[in-house]
């Protein structure tokens, strides 16, 4: 017979043995690319980039933008496809440089994020997502939400 092992336990297992295996299992596993990490107040979400529609920053209007950025960490919400809200325990500046790196996502506006698969229309002004919410798209992001927007449906992606 044939034996794929990595490494083996003697029993007794301590905890700390056990822990040194999985842990060395986990680094060789290829990071999932696919896979947003997310804090919440549950624990933490891997999110599937497919299933997020869009990512907004909620804040209160009151506060300015600046005190909000130096003093207080406004939650960031997932809206996923399937009608889900998750709320993230980390700034959306955090968040928007990690979604960043994948070329689905586009930050068309300074509080919005939205996945360019998961969009139904647009105009100069606003985004309607296959789910019905409507997004502002700012003057200053549409020639390169427009870019962007084009790129992933005729091309198959954003470089």
């Amino acid at each position: 017979y044939e034996v794929r092992a990595f490494d083996y336990l003697l029993k007794p297992v301590t905890y700390e043995r056990l822990a040194q295996l999985l842990d060395e299992l986990s680094s060789m596993r290829p990071a999932a690319t696919d896979e947003l990490v997310i804090k919440t107040s549950f624990g933490y979400h891997a999110l599937r980039l497919s299933d997020i529609a869009q990512e907004l920053e909620m804040h209160e209007s009151t506060v300015s933008r600046a005190i909000r950025d130096k003093y207080v960490q406004c939650p960031v919400v997932f809206h996923l496809r399937d009608g889900r809200d998750i709320e993230a325990l980390e700034s959306f500046r955090s968040v928007e440089d990690r979604l960043e790196q994948n070329a689905v996502f586009f930050k068309c506006h300074r509080s919005y994020q939205v996945n360019l698969r998961n969009i139904d229309h647009f105009d100069r002004t606003d985004i309607v997502m296959r789910s019905g919410a409507c997004i502002p798209l700012s003057r200053s992001c549409k020639q390169g939400f427009q870019d962007a927007y084009f790129a992933v449906r005729f091309e198959g992606g954003r470089h």
